[in-house]
């Protein structure tokens, strides 16, 4: 963060790039978690129905996409707070500190 900081980017500037950070994760994972689960939803629907006779959908429900954006954004931003309050509190100096690395 110190070069970040050195560069000229202010405090706003840095929530920026931390959430901006964490999003570079988070949609990929999203997305990718999403499509593995239309699989295991075919696989789990053909266990279900032979073992209790029971047919589920294959595709998962539109509340189950929503949920799952909204969680899978959520969580990251929530999870950013400790980084941000961290680099937020550290001076220029402290963030330069060659000697403690």
């Amino acid at each position: 963060m110190g070069v970040v900081r050195v560069l000229g980017i202010n405090k706003a500037g840095v929530i920026w790039l931390i959430i901006v950070q964490s999003m570079f994760y988070v949609v990929p994972a999203v997305i990718t978690g999403i499509l593995l689960s239309i699989p295991g939803l075919y696989y789990a629907s053909n266990q279900i129905n032979s073992a209790v006779g029971i047919q589920i959908g294959i595709y998962p429900t539109t509340n189950a996409l929503i949920l799952s954006l909204g969680l899978g954004i959520l969580i990251p931003i929530i999870s950013s707070v400790t980084p941000i309050t961290e680099a937020l509190k550290q001076t220029l100096v402290d963030a330069l500190d060659l000697t403690r690395s």
